[in-house]
């Protein structure tokens, strides 16, 4: 297992080695882990929020083709160009 350290305030360091009967590395994992999880999820919200924005952006766009679907063709190409 890969191995991380960080920097505590001295105050801090010298009150969790007061408590011996707390496996800190096991705190400290399952608080990144939470942390991740609720960033994951944040992004992924806001990724699903600007599909959905993308979709119905798109549906108002969309409109039926002409019946020379050539000439609409060729129009959708002018437009992009």
């Amino acid at each position: 297992m890969p191995t991380m350290s960080t920097k505590i305030p001295e105050n801090l360091k010298k009150r969790i080695e007061k408590l011996t009967h707390i496996n800190w590395s096991e705190v400290m994992r399952s608080a990144i882990l939470k942390r991740a999880e609720e960033e994951e999820k944040r992004i992924m919200d806001r990724n699903r929020k600007i599909i959905e924005q993308s979709s119905q952006k798109m549906d108002q766009l969309r409109r039926k083709a002409q019946e020379n679907t050539t000439k609409e063709l060729r129009a959708w190409r002018e437009i992009r160009h």
